[in-house]
């Protein structure tokens, strides 16, 4: 007699995220989700084309109507397993739902210990009532995770340590040509010490404090060089100030970019002084090309790093000191990175669904 083959249950599950949250975190696990035999849906407000999925349904994050009216046609016209979702207003769109199981992922709780008591008015009591209607909240840091437990006992709560990344990526170590081209590329001199922030340009990002830095440190310094990656809000703001304060030998705004990896390989730190998590990714990834970094003592960068490597939101002094250092030293740190590893994070997801 033959062997038997065991059949494989081939679950359906829908994603609902932002586009540049899909393209920056999801797309990598949904591929080795689908290899696994999963059939992946996608509910996001772009229509740029997303291989790695099966199919994608376009909606209006702006409103809860849109959200609410289309996501409600989207589930009635398929059989999902798994509803999982990355907004607080996707979560209530689905709330009700019976036949599937719902899944919320939170980049970061607004409220958390030590945090203003408005944030706690506001969004604590959105969170509860939505926390009672899901069946699994996933958190990305070691502060929310032990938040959720002691605040949402009626769900089960689950850690995993960011996206993944994957670790073949860094691989590779420039070379002398690598160099040059990129000594080349943005008019830098071998003797430059080049930091390096990534982020869209806004308020929450706050790369002024950067700015600021670089400003205390140019005239003693004169090989310093600061390249901003990102589009955004205060693009043109930031361009004046450059301009006005005679930065424009020292600061170049990159605009988008799609070679993140080779940049983060070739600057000599990192920077990151944003005033929440939302861009903890990049972070990581200068972790796994073993950059020293700065960043920011806020909620999940305390999770990442040591002390010496966090500075004040908007402590410019403290955050020149932290910078000169880096300048001195000139040297390669070496992180723990093994539990923020791609393979590492698809097990723990893909318990998460077979548990559900």
């Amino acid at each position: 007699m033959g062997k038997k083959t065991k059949k494989v249950f081939k679950r359906k599950i829908l994603i609902i995220d932002k586009i540049e949250n899909i393209k920056n975190y999801h797309t990598q696990y949904i591929k080795k989700l689908k290899e696994d035999g999963y059939e992946i849906h996608i509910a996001t407000d772009g229509q740029e084309e997303i291989q790695e999925c099966d199919k994608l349904f376009l909606i209006n994050f702006k409103t809860i109507i849109n959200q609410y009216i289309i996501l409600k046609k989207i589930i009635k016209q398929n059989n999902y397993n798994i509803i999982h979702c990355y907004t607080n207003l996707a979560r209530f769109a689905v709330r009700n739902q019976k036949n599937a199981k719902i899944i919320y992922t939170t980049y970061g709780f607004k409220f958390y210990k030590g945090a203003p008591l408005k944030k706690w008015i506001r969004y604590y009591p959105i969170e509860k009532y939505l926390s009672k209607k899901t069946d699994v909240i996933i958190t990305i840091n070691d502060d929310d995770y032990f938040l959720a437990k002691n605040k949402f006992k009626n769900t089960k709560i689950e850690l995993i340590n960011g996206f993944g990344i994957d670790e073949n990526e860094f691989d590779f170590k420039p070379n002398e040509t690598d160099k040059e081209e990129f000594l080349k590329e943005f008019n830098l001199n071998e003797e430059d010490f080049v930091f390096l922030s990534i982020g869209d340009l806004t308020q929450k990002n706050n790369q002024i404090m950067q700015i600021d830095g670089i400003l205390n440190l140019m005239h003693k310094y004169k090989n310093i060089k600061f390249l901003i990656v990102g589009i955004g809000e205060l693009e043109e703001y930031y361009n004046h100030i450059i301009f006005k304060y005679g930065l424009d030998q020292n600061i170049r705004l990159l605009g988008e970019r799609n070679d993140i990896i080779r940049l983060i390989k070739l600057c000599n730190c990192y920077i990151d002084t944003s005033k929440n998590e939302l861009n903890i990714m990049n972070i990581i990834k200068a972790m796994f090309a073993n950059k020293p970094i700065i960043a920011s003592k806020i909620k999940g960068h305390n999770n990442l790093l040591k002390h010496d490597s966090l500075v004040k939101l908007n402590d410019i002094n403290e955050l020149s000191l932290k910078m000169e250092i880096r300048i001195l030293e000139r040297s390669e740190v070496f992180y723990n990175v093994e539990k923020y590893k791609l393979d590492k994070i698809i097990r723990k997801l893909r318990k998460i669904y077979e548990k559900v």
